[in-house]
């Protein structure tokens, strides 16, 4: 809790955290917003002099920053592992999975991807990659759209969060004064 007071950290932090649950930690990017949640519901408590919207939205556009450069880095790292996953298509069950994954984001494109990437408390690192590899060499996603949607996505899984957690805690009554 003391990180979320110091504004400039708080973001850095946010900022690393989401680039890496893009790219290698299997961890939801919401893990780092339940200490600043709670922060923010505590009578008297301010983030750089933002509201509480104000703050989310700040913390939103950091932390979707972060996941588009994440998703930037395994774009370029999904194409040269589309290889290795070639290996695994001898495996029925896999190459299914793989024709049925590769139909849906042929079919819907980036809403698919912005869709996925919006579910909360989903590990972003899984999804990524798979969309990476299905990619085919730019035949279903270009990369500035691929990053740009996992941007957006992450912008708007944040405030979605958010919207839903601090509503959660004033509607419960643990921020005194709240509301």
């Amino acid at each position: 809790m003391e990180l979320v007071k110091d504004p400039v950290m708080y973001l850095t932090f946010v900022f690393i955290f989401a680039l890496l649950a893009a790219i290698i930690l299997p961890l939801p990017v919401e893990a780092v917003l339940v200490g600043f949640i709670f922060y923010l519901t505590d009578p008297g408590s301010t983030f750089l002099g933002l509201g509480i919207a104000g703050a989310f939205i700040l913390i939103a556009v950091v932390m979707g920053i972060g996941k588009a450069l994440g998703a930037w880095v395994v774009f370029v790292i999904g194409i040269k592992a589309e290889k290795l996953v070639q290996k695994y298509m001898s495996w029925g069950w896999f190459q299914r999975l793989m024709a049925r994954v590769q139909r849906f984001c042929t079919k819907y494109g980036y809403f698919a991807m912005y869709l996925v990437m919006c579910i909360p408390l989903m590990t972003d690192t899984v999804p990524l990659y798979i969309f990476a590899i299905l990619n085919k060499e730019g035949e279903v996603f270009e990369r500035n759209w691929f990053v740009f949607t996992n941007l957006w996505a992450g912008i708007s899984r944040t405030l979605l969060v958010g919207i839903l957690a601090v509503g959660g805690v004033a509607s419960f009554g643990y921020a005194t004064g709240f509301i």
